[in-house]
């Protein structure tokens, strides 16, 4: 019962009342680039380079996911609220990342349904 509690939680606050969170993410827009050069550094520390698929998770309206593909990463980004997958796709475009980033709406929950195994 809990989960599906959780679950119910979720689905009105992040979709059915997703504008009003819209407005928190667009308000830290501007960090997420420091917080990508970081993280930049941190896979090249690693040896993953450009040639990378990344994967972005609950990935909101796209802040990191944009801003990776700023820097040449292929990025999937995955979030459960139409309306942020909307507003990462306009932002894509106004960035000039079309061509190497994607959006999809989906639960995480169900990510095997999305790529297969090894994809990442």
């Amino acid at each position: 019962m809990k989960c599906m509690e959780a679950y119910n939680w979720i689905d009105e606050f992040f979709i059915e009342k997703g504008h009003l969170f819209l407005k928190i993410l667009n308000s830290r827009w501007d960090s997420a680039w420091k917080v990508v050069d970081d993280l930049v550094d941190f896979l090249r520390s690693y040896g993953i380079g450009k040639w990378a698929r990344i994967l972005d998770l609950g990935c909101g309206n796209g802040r990191f996911s944009i801003a990776l593909a700023s820097r040449g990463y292929r990025v999937i980004g995955i979030d459960i609220s139409p309306i942020y997958i909307a507003d990462a796709w306009r932002k894509a475009g106004i960035y000039g990342v079309l061509d190497r980033v994607s959006f999809q709406v989906g639960n995480v929950l169900d990510i095997d349904r999305f790529f297969p195994r090894g994809y990442f």
